[in-house]
């Protein structure tokens, strides 16, 4: 078997490699200025193909770990400053970690067809089978902040017990657990009023003000891993983001 290609339910060797790398890079172990070994050592090291090597070092350099530069080789660059907290921010990181450290309660999962109704209220292929999975997010002591409906491709879905308890974003657990990462997030945002279940479900009386998110994640390549709608009670939710002008 080529060993640019896993096993089920392992990850690509090139994807084990691009790991092993920032592993190393992130340990200072590979410190920033410092070259990569060669191509051929890499092969050597680890007795992979060059294709696979080249996979890994695309993977970095996709994610400005590194750069390759012709008559210099593959330098470690300085790695970028994250967020550690943003409620609705300006890009894809920021984004997967708004609802860090709440945990998920699974109110209740089914498998589905996606329904011509459902097809286009969500833009969900009609006549493929999701698993729809209705959850809160919910301290213990404190009252819900946020309910949702969750959409997963049935290939990509985790039995119900999985999610119990998720404490980081369930897209990026999910792409995560299906060894890949979340590249685009389209997102739609409306004012709307709680009806009775969302309502209970909250904690607030049926018609207080929410605001409801409505998102899909995709993979690279527009792989569909997760659509989602979700109501944030107005008294517990604030959309705050930052504006400027293209390079400033």
């Amino acid at each position: 078997m080529p060993d640019t290609t896993a096993s089920r339910g392992a990850a690509p060797r090139y994807r084990m490699l691009a790991d092993y790398l920032m592993e190393r890079i992130a340990s200072r172990e590979l410190p920033p200025g410092s070259l990569l070994p060669t191509e051929q050592e890499l092969c050597d090291q680890f007795n992979v193909s060059r294709i696979t090597v080249r996979g890994a070092l695309q993977q970095l350099q996709n994610k400005g770990i590194v750069s390759r530069r012709a008559g210099v080789g593959t330098l470690v660059e300085q790695p970028r400053k994250k967020p550690t907290f943003a409620h609705l921010g300006q890009d894809v990181d920021e984004v997967l970690l708004f609802t860090k450290g709440i945990p998920v309660r699974v109110l209740a999962s089914e498998d589905l067809t996606v329904s011509p109704s459902l097809a286009q209220e969500l833009d969900l292929p009609a006549g493929q089978r999701f698993v729809h999975f209705e959850v809160k997010r919910q301290k213990r002591s404190m009252r819900p902040v946020v309910y949702s409906h969750h959409y997963v491709p049935a290939l990509l879905a985790p039995p119900a017990q999985a999610l119990e308890g998720v404490q980081v974003s369930i897209a990026d657990w999910l792409a995560k657990r299906n060894h890949t990462e979340i590249d685009i997030i389209r997102q739609q945002i409306a004012a709307v009023t709680l009806r009775k279940a969302a309502a209970q479900q909250l904690e607030v009386k049926p018609g207080a003000p929410a605001l409801k998110s409505t998102r899909w994640y995709r993979a690279a390549g527009g792989t569909l891993l997760l659509a989602s709608v979700s109501l944030f009670p107005g008294d517990r939710y604030t959309f705050e983001s930052t504006l400027s002008r293209r390079g400033a």
